[in-house]
């Protein structure tokens, strides 16, 4: 074996593997994404957004559009202005396909209330966050 790639093999068993620089799985993301929309302070929600969105994400639904984070932000805050402590759930399991995947979730009152369900497709950008995300309000998967 020459020298440089036994250097190599060595070096490659002794710096451990940094996870720190691996994409969050998607279920992992799109935990942070749900979490985000019932944030209630403005810095801690641009937070997790940026953990789970991309800078140019893509979010359209059936009343709202934004066409980057802070316009998504702002689409969040309006919800919660209208429904102060509404908390979102993730409804069942991620479904993937590639960059692709489609959830259920629900939005209840802090009482518990139904507020709002719905299914949203989504897709993946390289670094495991959100780049698009469409909402189907009132829908399910069956």
């Amino acid at each position: 074996m020459p020298k440089s790639l036994a250097a190599l093999l060595a070096f490659a068993f002794v710096v451990p593997f940094s996870p720190a620089h691996a994409a969050p799985s998607p279920a992992t993301t799109v935990a942070q994404y749900v979490r985000a929309w019932q944030e209630a302070d403005p810095q801690a929600r641009l937070k997790l957004l940026e953990q789970s969105v991309t800078d140019d994400v893509q979010y359209l639904d059936a009343y709202s559009r934004a066409t980057n984070r802070q316009e998504l932000a702002g689409v969040i805050a309006g919800l919660q202005a209208q429904y102060p402590d509404l908390r979102g759930e993730m409804v069942g399991y991620l479904r993937q396909a590639g960059n692709a995947a489609l959830f259920e979730w629900k939005i209840v009152s802090a009482q518990g209330d139904p507020l709002f369900y719905g299914v949203d497709a989504i897709s993946f950008a390289s670094d495991g966050r959100l780049r698009r995300v469409e909402g189907f309000l009132n829908s399910g998967l069956r």
